[in-house]
């Protein structure tokens, strides 16, 4: 939300559609809020600039937002992020539409349990990110995937002219799509071999990382120079990737396994019994085409899990394991169900339970009122930036001392770019390094309990 508020205040174009983590004015600059790691991405004016991916999440935000004179808020981009979890949820049963030749109840109830999936209740319909967008157009290229290949992807047709540009845009917003580019070239191959049919989509796939990937080194480059950019890529990379779990002793799987448990819990216990039924029947779906590029589509998903595990550590990353477990469910569920016998009644019955299990799911893990599950206030972040933007005088920097790493959300209800410092030494040193004379200092002794102060740089 940062991004585009402060797009909003200063003009997108303005700033070349550049991630600029600072607010305008000079007591924001030269202080890096969760822009980088290296600390190089700064332009000449001391504003940070948030590179770990592409940027085409913030455009098409700021591009809603501006399309329909919306004042940038929260409300807003919740707005936003429920027509994206509808257009998911259509997409998902548009996939098991053709994947069951037209069997629209089972389209219904893959709709059903997408919709009521805890992790598509809380990431989806409350956060926005460039993993809520790719998140989307995942699912929805995936669809384009089944029906192209459903066509032996003649590479003109309008299926695929639509997946071309699904994935041009997915390769804007995340490097997901360039995984995914690559599962599919895999998949053509396997199928067409060295085919006219492989051959020239194969090619096209092939440019659209590479005209975004120059897009994107072009327009991030003028930021702090190429080898700034390089660098903090490269640093990035290494510090989500698997080098850096190996020496933290895999901590981070136990955390992807955690986030997957929390998030999915019923959906997983739901597929292990269907599995286990499974092992005493043929299930004839998963030898189809369309049960091969299922299978092969997780691909991007299970490669950030293994090997961009800190990456994947974060919670919303169980969003990219949702369509795949659903998928699944809805087929198993599907194979095996003469062997339930149920009626239409007991039917909609247990569908009915298990999203009534859903439900409570995710208000046990996320509960509604004041308090999280850990009995912690849910507004620390925002009382704490409403305070500094109610207190913060507009010339001079804001200082924080506090015990708790300074959130995203501080920074956004303040409208202020906040140093965090250990100590009040620091915090001078800071005032002197950049020329000021004062600055206001803020003390969070606990949540919601702030001290605040003049601080001299003497």
């Amino acid at each position: 939300m940062r991004i585009i508020k402060v797009w909003e205040q200063e003009g997108a174009a303005k700033l070349n559609f550049l991630p600029r983590m600072n607010f305008a004015g000079d007591a924001n600059k030269n202080i890096q809020n969760h822009a980088g790691t290296t600390g190089k991405m700064k332009d000449s004016e001391g504003n940070y600039y948030y590179i770990s991916h592409p940027n085409f999440a913030y455009v098409l935000a700021y591009g809603f937002h501006q399309i329909f004179q919306l004042p940038i808020s929260v409300i807003s981009l919740q707005s936003f992020n429920l027509i994206l979890n509808f257009l998911s949820a259509l997409f998902i049963f548009l996939i098991v539409l053709e994947i069951s030749v037209k069997n629209i109840k089972l389209s219904l109830l893959a709709y059903a349990l997408y919709v009521f999936n805890p992790a598509v209740m809380w990431f989806q319909c409350n956060t926005y990110m460039s993993d809520i967008l790719v998140h989307f157009l995942f699912i929805s290229s995936l669809y384009f995937v089944l029906i192209a290949f459903k066509n032996n992807f003649k590479f003109y047709s309008k299926h695929s002219l639509l997946l071309y540009l699904f994935l041009f845009i997915m390769c804007l917003t995340s490097w997901l799509g360039y995984l995914f580019i690559l599962a599919l070239i895999v998949l053509l191959f396997l199928k067409f071999k060295w085919k006219k049919e492989f051959l020239v989509p194969a090619l096209i796939l092939i440019i659209i990382p590479c005209i975004s990937a120059v897009h994107f080194y072009f327009q991030y480059k003028y930021i702090a120079g190429p080898n700034a950019l390089i660098e903090q890529l490269s640093d990035r990379f290494s510090e989500r990737g698997i080098a850096n779990s190996l020496t933290n002793g895999f901590e981070n799987y136990g955390v992807i396994l955690k986030n997957i448990i929390l998030n999915h819990g019923l959906y997983v216990i739901l597929l292990l019994v269907l599995l286990g039924i499974k092992f005493k029947r043929k299930i004839s779906f998963l030898k189809t085409d369309s049960g091969f590029i299922l299978k092969l589509s997780v691909f991007p998903v299970l490669f950030c899990y293994l090997f961009l595990p800190d990456y994947s550590g974060h919670d919303f990353t169980t969003l990219y394991l949702t369509p795949f477990v659903i998928l699944y469910i809805v087929v198993l569920f599907h194979e095996l169900s003469p062997a339930f016998q149920l009626s239409k009644t007991k039917a909609n019955l247990t569908l009915f339970i298990f999203i009534f299990l859903a439900v409570g799911w995710y208000y046990g893990e996320n509960l509604p009122g004041e308090l999280s599950i850990k009995g912690k206030r849910y507004d620390c972040g925002k009382v704490l930036g409403e305070t500094i933007k109610t207190e913060a005088e507009t010339e001079i920097p804001c200082l924080l001392i506090s015990d708790t790493p300074l959130g995203p959300e501080v920074v956004y209800y303040s409208g202020r770019n906040i140093f965090e410092a250990r100590d009040t030494v620091e915090a001078k040193n800071f005032l002197k390094e950049n020329g000021f004379k004062r600055g206001k200092l803020f003390y969070e002794t606990s949540c919601a309990s702030i001290e605040i102060r003049d601080l001299s740089s003497n």
